[in-house]
């Protein structure tokens, strides 16, 4: 399932978004963070629309803006009183741009960021199914976003098997990570989102070959 600002209704590669990105950027003066934040909040709105009675997310953040979108995601769920965990595929010191600033924003929010246990990733998203909010989690996926080029790396593709084997509902981040956002092609692993929320427009690969089903 597709959620977009309803006043976007056109579809767009991936190229187009990065262009328009860059024109928000360096012809109007909106700061990339502004974007990020603007993203975030949609994201955060669109998980308390879907599901309100959510008490805990588990937000995946992969290294590059589709993390930064998960981290704003996770700062305003921790103003908003929900508990988070963020597991970080990156080191935060290893960030940069706009992901890192948003990373700090995550910090300030009083949001703790963990590091993937790649080699033991199936039991931590076992304890999570075992305690008093497992019910009531939701995972967001902030891993790999429209900017991936090539397969999904193996670290990656780990975590993706375990969110779906998770049995969590799943909110993806602008595209479910591993889906190639301008085809609708399998690139490796994809995540089964339950819902996709996406910026500027739809990208094509949410609608075409493989898109819809996940």
């Amino acid at each position: 399932m597709l959620a977009e600002p309803s006043s976007v209704t056109h579809c767009f590669s991936a190229a187009q978004v990065r262009a328009l990105d860059r024109y928000a950027i360096e012809y109007q003066g909106l700061p990339g963070i502004r974007l990020m934040k603007r993203a975030g909040r949609f994201a955060f709105e669109q998980i308390m629309q879907a599901w309100p009675h959510t008490r805990r997310l588990l937000v995946l953040c992969g290294g590059g803006n589709n993390g930064g979108d998960g981290f704003i995601v996770a700062a305003l769920a921790r103003q908003r009183g929900i508990p988070v965990k963020l597991w970080a595929m990156t080191e935060k010191a290893d960030l940069s741009g706009d992901a890192s600033l948003a990373a700090d924003f995550a910090v300030e929010a009083g949001v703790s960021i963990e590091q993937v246990n790649l080699s033991d990733i199936d039991a931590c998203f076992a304890g999570l199914g075992e305690d008093e909010l497992a019910s009531e989690t939701i995972v967001v996926d902030a891993l790999l976003g429209t900017g991936l080029k090539g397969f999904v790396r193996d670290e990656y593709a780990r975590v993706i098997r375990a969110v779906n084997r998770s049995g969590f509902p799943v909110l993806a981040i602008d595209i479910p990570s591993g889906l190639c956002s301008d085809t609708g092609a399998n690139l490796g692993e994809i995540v089964k989102a339950d819902l996709t929320t996406t910026f500027v427009g739809v990208k094509r690969g949410l609608l075409t070959h493989l898109g819809p089903e996940y």
